[in-house]
């Protein structure tokens, strides 16, 4: 618009964590907002309170630029914590808990007669 006012947005993203073991809460997570694709600001840190579901939102961003094109806000989570899988759909990110797999033990080995198996 031309001579646009300078009114401010706000914009919220949304971390869930989801396939915790019960009793557990999600790793603690960084957001990082982006304008126009640019970080913008500090990333934040957002911990899990045991909901397993939280909202942040950075209030009173400029809306447009000096050329009077509107900016465009993003969020991502910069890295994520070791054992998770991160997917993204909009301003919601979601850790899903990955179950670990039982590690080898080296000289230990498990042998299945196949006949057992079957019926």
């Amino acid at each position: 618009p031309e001579n646009p006012v300078p009114e401010p947005v706000n914009f919220t993203a949304t971390k869930k964590w989801v396939g915790l073991p019960a009793g557990t809460r999600g790793a603690t997570i960084s957001l990082q907002l982006k304008r126009n694709g640019v970080a913008y600001g500090d990333a934040v840190s957002v911990t899990d309170s045991g909901t397993h579901t939280k909202s942040y939102t950075w209030f009173d961003l400029p809306r447009y630029a000096p050329d009077a094109t509107e900016y465009t806000y993003t969020v991502i989570e910069p890295v994520v914590p070791n054992g998770y899988t991160m997917s993204q759909t909009g301003n919601t990110i979601t850790n899903t808990y990955d179950v670990p797999v039982p590690e080898a033990i080296p000289g230990v080995s498990v042998l299945l007669n196949i006949g057992d198996c079957l019926e």
